[in-house]
């Protein structure tokens, strides 16, 4: 057959042309690796390189030149900054060392000065030699010093200054002393140690007190048995004669409250806390557990047993104490009933209800005649 590619029986065909390279059929023309910049002439258009490739891959490499510098001048600047603390460090370091020397300059040479004139003031002290013996204050020999009452004194100035009626006796020496005789022991007082125009013992009750009256002060009281000041230094007169007139009608104050006067008024003393309970211009007066004071002009102010002022009694007016109470009668003799607080009576209570039962015309009389209410008179 004209038309077939003649073949041999095993199917191989006759006279083949030999074969080529296969790729030459088979793959496309290879690209040159060489990077060629375009327009060059030599080079076809399709192996050049894109253009904007060629600009990104400038712009990367100079933006990684500038990181490269910025991050080398940060350094440097750390690097800097790092020199310029540890400069200003060394020169507070030097500062604070200069300042040290010169603080210690200071001190010694002060210390030095002090020194100095210590060794100079001496040196005149020594060069002056011992003070005359002449002018030293005279010393008291044990053997010239007084013996009172076997009371051996320690200064030259030594005095006995009263007797007690106890038997013991108050000598002044450095203080003020109670000498017990039987004893030969000295007690150490209070007494204000000054000079006195006369310290007066006295019995008030069980109580052994004294006036201390000074050159010029007011007077004060002191409680010998107990030794201990009672008053300050506040009265002109202290009434320690229980027959005084003053005391009429209430010597059951004997031992336990003392009348004084100061700055132009009497006074109640409690001996025991040593407080005034009650004052009054021209007098003074207790019954039972009430207070009173007599003022100018003939007025009765009344007094709790506490010195609480709760009713004042005027000329034609009436005080009465009646047990545990007081009552009282205006010019007009309508009454009032007040108890040991000074606390005004309820019309209910059982005084009150006795009083309402006596004709008013009359009261002011009655009362005057019953004995059980004591009429505080004007």
């Amino acid at each position: 057959m004209d038309n077939q590619n003649p073949m041999t029986n095993g199917g191989m065909p006759q006279n083949a042309t030999p074969p080529q390279d296969q790729t030459n059929y088979n793959q496309a023309p290879m690209s040159s690796n060489v990077v060629v910049q375009p327009g060059t002439p030599d080079i076809p258009p399709e192996n050049a390189q894109d253009p904007n490739m060629v600009n990104v891959q400038t712009q990367s490499i100079v933006e990684s030149a500038r990181e490269e510098a910025e991050k080398e001048l940060e350094q440097v600047k750390a690097y800097n900054d790092e020199m310029l603390r540890r400069e200003r460090a060394a020169e507070a370091a030097n500062t604070a060392k200069r300042t040290g020397l010169t603080i210690f300059g200071i001190i010694l040479g002060i210390a030095v000065v002090v020194i100095t004139i210590w060794l100079v003031v001496n040196s005149v002290i020594l060069a002056q030699g011992p003070a005359d013996p002449g002018e030293k204050p005279p010393e008291a020999d044990p053997d010239e010093l007084s013996v009172i009452d076997g009371y051996k004194c320690t200064t030259t100035n030594c005095e006995k200054v009263v007797d007690l009626p106890d038997g013991r006796i108050i000598i002044r020496d450095t203080n003020y002393y109670i000498y017990d005789l039987e004893e030969r022991e000295a007690i150490l007082t209070t007494i204000e140690n000054r000079d006195y125009h006369a310290i007066t013992p006295f019995y008030w009750g069980e109580r052994l007190l004294a006036e201390l009256d000074p050159e010029s002060d007011p007077s004060a009281i002191y409680n010998i048995s107990e030794n201990h000041a009672t008053t300050g230094y506040n009265y002109d007169a202290i009434y320690h004669d229980i027959e005084d007139e003053i005391y009429k009608d209430q010597k059951h104050v004997l031992g336990k409250m003392i009348i004084v006067k100061g700055s132009g008024s009497y006074r109640f003393i409690d001996l025991t806390t040593g407080n005034e309970i009650v004052r009054g211009s021209n007098k003074v007066f207790t019954h039972g557990n009430f207070y009173f004071g007599y003022e100018a002009g003939n007025e009765i102010r009344a007094y709790t047993g506490t010195g609480k002022q709760f009713k004042t009694a005027k000329e034609n007016e009436r005080l009465y104490v009646k047990d545990k109470y007081v009552v009282y009668l205006n010019d007009k003799d309508s009454f009032e009933v007040y108890d040991e607080q000074g606390a005004k009576m309820g019309p209910k209570d059982n005084l009150c209800t006795t009083l309402r039962k006596i004709n008013r015309k009359t009261l002011r009389s009655t009362l005057d005649k019953d004995n059980s209410y004591y009429n505080i008179k004007h």
